[in-house]
């Protein structure tokens, strides 16, 4: 999954933006009857809001993050490409942030998060809970930091 986020910072603690990710390469979900296979999309976006709880100006900072956006997940037959299936999803991610500074201009930052998924259709035998879940991710942050 790939994905980004620009926005602004409204004071040293709390920055406010959008961002959006999505899978670069469809997965095999594998298939049933006709669909021996099935390459599931997907892809979301939304606010988010970003809040330090630590020291800002330290190099390094502990902060929570959340996304509040709607997504969209698509089942294709992988060979012709045609859709067989498709599903608007609410998706809500809060996060655990921990920041390093390196340096004025960057940040390393590893994550840890919970994407909860509402309102996925009962899709070619998909659910919620089959998008949704844990996740962890390390990020490179550039930009005015201090």
């Amino acid at each position: 999954m790939a994905g980004g986020a620009a926005g602004l910072s409204l004071s040293d603690r709390i920055y406010v933006g959008g961002g959006g990710w999505m899978l670069l390469r469809d997965s095999d979900i594998g298939g049933a009857g006709v669909y021996q296979s099935r390459a599931l999309g997907v892809g979301y976006g939304g606010v988010m809001v970003d809040v330090t709880l630590a020291d800002p100006g330290s190099k390094r900072t502990v902060a929570v993050r959340a996304l509040l956006g709607v997504g969209n997940l698509d089942i294709r037959d992988p060979i012709t490409g045609i859709r067989i299936d498709s599903s608007n999803f609410v998706v809500m991610e809060p996060e655990a942030v921990a920041r390093v500074g390196l340096g004025r201009r960057m940040a390393i930052e590893g994550t840890l998060s919970y994407r909860a998924v509402f309102g996925l259709d009962a899709l070619s035998g998909l659910d919620d809970g089959d998008v949704g879940g844990p996740g962890f991710s390390v990020l490179l942050r550039v930009g005015p930091l201090s």
